[in-house]
């Protein structure tokens, strides 16, 4: 059951909504605000400039792409005992600091989020940064006209 819509609207729906279910299971609900995928061409252009930039940097897509994501995209620390390998946890982390804590051994790891995790506010942070880094380097970009209309359309999607 998927109910949208505003808050006094929603709670006449999802009273008799939740009502009608049977009374045996456990039900679990979430309310949150609508979240939009950022739009393709924003993608097409973070790829575009990351093969270009990876290419004249000598290094491969997804090394640079772990790079952006270390310098552009939100972090979380994660403290983990050192026998769990993040590995089937977190797709881009990196160790932070080893310690023992109550005589048992723990690493904590810098959590990257995926940019396919990202919404546009933070996308556009990771594709500011990334076109910043090709315009170092001496890679054309897209004029500010265009980024910010880009960025324009990517916030008027996300409130």
């Amino acid at each position: 059951m998927k109910l949208t819509g505003k808050i006094e609207k929603l709670m006449q729906e999802v009273i008799p909504a939740l009502m009608s279910q049977k009374k045996d299971k456990v039900y679990e609900l979430e309310i949150k605000v609508k979240r939009e995928k950022r739009k393709l061409n924003q993608n097409d252009k973070f790829y575009k400039f990351q093969n270009e930039l990876a290419e004249v940097l000598g290094t491969s897509n997804e090394e640079l792409h772990f790079e952006l994501l270390k310098r552009y995209s939100p972090v979380i620390l994660a403290t983990l005992p050192s026998s769990v390998n993040p590995r089937g946890y977190f797709k881009y982390y990196e160790e932070y600091k080893r310690g023992i804590a109550k005589g048992n051994e723990f690493i904590s790891y810098k959590v990257y989020k995926p940019s396919s995790e990202m919404d546009t506010k933070e996308f556009a942070r990771l594709l500011t940064g990334l076109l910043d880094e090709c315009r170092e380097v001496g890679i054309e970009t897209m004029s500010k006209e265009e980024l910010e209309s880009l960025l324009r359309s990517a916030n008027e999607i996300s409130q």
